[in-house]
């Protein structure tokens, strides 16, 4: 029997081993630091930057010369009737030919094309930013989510130990002919309930736990995954002063990308004007035929021959298109200035709110905690009253009703605290505390 309690005992450590073994832990940092790395978004905003870098070179090499190369050959036959024409013999030909050039002048269109090319890699790289910040912001968020759902279940499974407690003793004294059974059956309605809202928390906090998942890049229904810490674990300060963040968030990502938006129609107006302007190239050109013919009386020949020229060519009327298109893109540079004014007075309105939501929740959270103490109290009472026979179970039940509320108010003040203070984050685009996205692209190349 005791060689059995042994092996048992075993396979239990065992198996608690194993499952140590291949869950991994997760604390805020160690999730925000997977994310960035993982997450499928930040890698399509690395892939872009590959791309736009490939715009870079094609750009570059507009100044460069162009080598075409031709060959043709070509067959005459008159079908035999007109076989022996003098004037149409049958004859086989071809043609070889090399042609360089080298542009001189397009309009500045070249150059503005790769001044564009480098803007737009840069929005590229803007972007980037901008998906970093938010996704760190959405996962601060999700995380602080989570354990506030993790700490609602926690208090319905104390609040279902609590409501069971009472109905036994509702039971005892029902039995004893010390309490009426209205008092039982209010008990079982009051357990059932909880029992209820406990399996609504589990739903919901599993699903807070699919969704960071989800950010984390791992399949939604992993359960080897743990995520560890409790809201009572961090830090409730007031933080930076709001002066800092109303600083820090003129530097903010979506505001460069403005900026970069209007440049962006500006070289796209200079393109349109561009091919108003002359094109100038030097061209070369070297070329040989050879014609072969059945005819006797013609006889065969070859020629080769090289030419070198400077050719100008400029649109002289296009219907005024091209100056449609460059009005239209001047129009885009100031719809692009008007969103980026409307962008810096929505991102003051937004540091505002969220500093003033942060400094709410921070009193909520102190409000909470004296409102549990006091109905901790308040159910202590409850409760010894009952026992003493000097209270009815109704009270003890609404008791444990305001103590629940009142523990799920800290939980949710917390969370809340901890999300606006992401969010104030988010708007100051801070960053810093994680390392910089390697932008190397040489896996898409």
């Amino acid at each position: 029997m005791k060689t059995h309690r042994i092996v048992c005992l075993s396979l239990v450590i065992f198996a608690a081993l194993r499952a140590g073994a291949s869950a991994a832990t997760y604390d805020l940092a160690a999730c925000v630091e997977r994310g960035l790395r993982a997450n499928p978004g930040i890698a399509s905003r690395k892939i872009a930057i590959a791309e736009s870098e490939k715009d870079i070179s094609s750009a570059i090499s507009r100044f460069l010369p162009t080598v075409t190369a031709a060959h043709q050959i070509s067959t005459l036959s008159n079908h035999g009737s007109f076989a022996d024409s003098v004037n149409y013999p049958d004859q086989n030909g071809t043609v070889a030919s090399l042609r360089l050039s080298q542009p001189l002048f397009t309009g500045f269109a070249g150059l503005t094309t790769l001044e564009k090319a480098r803007y737009v890699r840069e929005l590229r790289q803007t972007e980037l930013r901008e998906a970093r910040v938010g996704l760190i912001r959405d996962i601060q968020r999700q995380f602080f989510e989570y354990l506030r759902l993790v700490a609602e279940v926690e208090t319905a499974e104390v609040t279902v130990a609590g409501l069971e407690k009472q109905l036994k003793s509702a039971n005892a004294f029902y039995e004893q002919r010390m309490a009426p059974q209205l008092q039982v059956l209010q008990a079982e309605v009051r357990v059932s309930s909880a029992r209820q809202e406990l399996v609504l928390a589990q739903t919901k906090a599993e699903n807070g736990r699919r969704r960071l998942n989800e950010l984390l890049a791992f399949a939604p229904n992993d359960s080897d995954i743990e995520y560890s810490g409790r809201l009572a674990d961090f830090d409730y300060q007031g933080g930076q002063p709001l002066a800092d963040y109303s600083a820090r968030a003129l530097s903010r990502p979506d505001l460069r990308m403005g900026e970069l938006n209007i440049a962006l129609a500006r070289k796209d107006a200079k393109l349109a004007l561009s091919r108003a302007l002359p094109r100038v190239s030097v061209d070369a050109d070297y070329n040989d035929r050879q014609r072969d013919n059945t005819n006797p009386l013609h006889s065969d020949y070859n020629e080769d021959y090289w030419t070198l020229g400077l050719n100008m060519s400029m649109n002289v009327f296009q219907g005024g298109a091209d100056v449609a298109d460059y009005r239209k893109q001047v129009l885009v540079a100031n719809r692009y200035e008007e969103d980026l004014r409307k962008l810096r007075n929505q991102i003051d309105r937004e540091v505002l709110v969220a500093y003033a939501s942060q400094q709410e929740a921070l009193l909520r959270i102190d409000s909470a905690r004296k409102i549990k103490d006091v109905a901790e109290a308040a159910l202590d009472r409850a409760q010894t009253a009952f026992e003493l026979g000097l209270g009815t179970t109704t009270v003890v039940l609404d008791a444990q009703e305001e103590l629940t509320r009142a523990m799920s108010g800290i939980s949710r003040a917390q969370a809340d605290f901890m999300g606006f203070k992401a969010d104030l984050d988010y708007l100051a685009a801070r960053d810093e505390a994680y390392a910089a996205d390697d932008q190397s692209t040489s896996k898409t190349q």
